[in-house]
């Protein structure tokens, strides 16, 4: 699968880019990783790790995000993709969420793929949860398009640790967003 370039980023000299995704603004060297474990400097590009690569896939209700006042009785499709900006000591899912993408068992689904798939379990809609999903933002805003003109909602469960311009691109895709 090819590796799919980052949006929001910038070059430095000696093939280092800068993160500009969360406030961390990770510097990072040919063929490192920032914080998060999700993005890699591939030759001085920016790519994300986990693109098309969930870890986890679920069918939830939609309590569990918790929303107690959007579409009360309802379920999701719940995906999520290994890696999160924070270290929480308390992270329930520290097992994905503080994993690098190789150490993780994934499944291949393209944003074509999640919202098809949310559709054969009459889910109406997504969420995005279990890790930081800021941390592939692409991956989301891919899937949330789709998901959108396919007539599903999006849901983003998140810590928030994200710069004001990429959590802007997102907002118009998102029904609703909780902060864990």
């Amino acid at each position: 699968m090819a590796a799919v370039e980052c949006k929001y980023y910038q070059r430095l000299e000696d093939e280092k880019v800068q993160c500009l995704l969360c406030p961390h603004h990770c510097r990072i060297a040919d063929g490192k990783t920032g914080i998060c474990r999700s993005r890699r400097n591939h030759h001085g590009k920016l790519v994300s790790k986990v693109y098309a690569r969930p870890c986890a896939i679920a069918i939830d209700p939609i309590e569990k995000k918790p929303l107690y006042h959007f579409h009360p009785g309802t379920t999701c499709l719940s995906i999520a993709c290994t890696g999160c900006n924070f270290r929480c000591l308390n992270c329930q899912n520290h097992d994905i969420s503080q994993a690098a993408p190789d150490e993780v068992d994934h499944y291949e689904l393209q944003p074509e793929d999640v919202v098809a798939l949310c559709l054969k379990h009459k889910c109406p809609g997504i969420a995005y949860t279990y890790t930081e999903p800021l941390t592939y933002l692409e991956y989301i805003t891919d899937t949330a398009r789709l998901a959108r003109r396919a007539g599903l909602w999006n849901i983003l469960v998140s810590a928030g640790y994200v710069c004001p311009e990429p959590l802007a691109d997102l907002l118009p895709y998102l029904d609703a967003a909780t902060s864990i």
